[in-house]
């Protein structure tokens, strides 16, 4: 397949046809999928400090030390 039979932006159809390649085609359909929605994380206001406190620590519970793109994997298996 060629990047332009993807109805996607051309950095996320590099990446699925690299993931192929890789073994890691599931992983990387994950992360385009949520790298393609709406935000995952819920952001109060920023009057409540209870409340943004509470968010950042949710939060701080899928952080993986290697960067966002394997945090947003934690938040999928999390809801998966």
């Amino acid at each position: 397949k060629t990047m332009s039979e993807f109805p996607l932006e051309p950095q996320f159809a590099r990446t699925l046809l690299a993931s192929e390649e890789l073994g890691c085609a599931g992983d990387a359909l994950t992360l385009v999928s949520v790298l393609s929605s709406e935000g995952v994380w819920y952001r109060p206001s920023r009057q409540s400090v209870d409340q943004m406190a509470a968010a950042e620590e949710a939060q701080a519970q899928f952080v993986h030390r290697l960067g966002d793109h394997l945090t947003l994997l934690n938040v999928y298996r999390q809801w998966e």
